[in-house]
């Protein structure tokens, strides 16, 4: 294990520095962080919300010594929010058993979108999500179209193979344990940071280590189970099974952006394209060639090839968050 004085030349870059902070509040009293970063001077600083995948915490959209999508989010003029959800470390409230997709969906992206609105100053706010993140904002906005100006979603599965026995035995398992833990996936990962080598993906080891260091989250029990119940069925369904998000997807008219990596081994490209197949606004597709789940939001290479792109579209939709209601013909107009 290397000294920490060497640190910073073992990892791409140190801690991300301490960022402002708003705080929202759920119907059910609890309470989770939204970190902010303000737009460049002048920029107009229509609210983006990036939403985190599962294992990974907010850190990940901006860590790493290069340009980030945070930082050319901001040098574009808009106002970026990273999004915490009961899910994480950050928030404090109620018992972790009720961190799963459900409560998360149906209380804190309300709270947090109510709480963006108003410290922006904007009707709605973009949403890029990654994994979890982009699987949030779809059925966010398939629940009420008019909740979010548009929707770039990164790896974010809306079917799933199924793998019935192999899944039901882990979920089985998953159950033996108290409905409250969390699995410790940040100190694992930190722990394992210093004997990660070359991780042979489109990220070096420097930076595959400073995101297990920095980057991590710790895994509440609810949320796993809730996902190995999808790997069951199938789709994005409920916690127990009775409402089929999936299907919400179907009464989606925000601009949608689709980022897939070809090469991803947790989804398919097919099964992450199918929330466009659902999609009954604008959407855009964008394959990613030999890159797998991690790659476009993490990658030293996605800057000109995810990031650059991502943001220049957002440019082109950035008016939808400007304070008209939701009408067909303004959104024709902005694409």
């Amino acid at each position: 294990m290397l000294h920490p004085a060497h640190r910073e030349s073992f990892l791409d870059g140190g801690e991300p520095v301490a960022l402002s902070r708003l705080t929202y509040t759920t119907p059910d009293g609890w309470s989770a962080p939204l970190f902010h970063l303000p737009p460049r001077a002048g920029g107009a600083g229509e609210p983006v919300v990036l939403a985190h995948a599962l294992g990974l915490g907010p850190d990940a959209y901006r860590y790493g010594g290069g340009p980030t999508l945070v930082s050319r989010l901001c040098r574009a003029g808009f106002s970026v929010y990273l999004l915490t959800h009961r899910g994480d470390r950050a928030a404090v409230g109620g018992p972790v058993a009720a961190a799963d997709f459900d409560s998360i969906l149906g209380l804190d992206v309300p709270a947090a979108l109510r709480t963006i609105r108003e410290h922006s100053g904007y009707a709605r706010a973009h949403w890029v999500g990654h994994g979890l993140g982009g699987q949030l904002g779809l059925v966010a906005a398939g629940r009420d179209p008019s909740a979010l100006a548009s929707v770039s979603a990164i790896g974010a599965p809306v079917r799933f193979p199924r793998f019935a026995s192999e899944w039901r035995a882990r979920a089985l398992a998953l159950r033996l344990l108290p409905p409250g833990w969390r699995i410790p996936l940040r100190s694992l990962a930190e722990w394992a940071a210093p004997l990660t080598g070359e991780p042979g993906l489109a990220v070096s080891a420097a930076r595959a280590r400073g995101l297990m260091t920095y980057g991590a989250e710790d895994l509440p029990i609810a949320l796993v189970r809730q996902v190995l119940r999808w790997m069951r069925e199938g789709r994005l369904v409920s916690r127990d099974g009775s409402v089929d998000w999936t299907a919400s997807l179907a009464s989606g008219r925000a601009p949608l952006r689709l980022i897939v990596g070809e090469a991803d081994p947790l989804w398919a490209p097919a099964f992450a394209e199918a929330a466009a197949d659902l999609w009954q606004g604008p959407s855009v597709v964008q394959r990613l060639a030999g890159w797998t789940h991690l790659d476009a939001v993490v990658a030293e290479d996605a800057g000109e090839t995810v990031h650059g792109p991502l943001v220049d579209w957002l440019v082109g939709h950035r008016r939808l968050a400007w304070g008209q209601a939701w009408a067909h013909h303004s959104l024709q107009a902005a694409i």
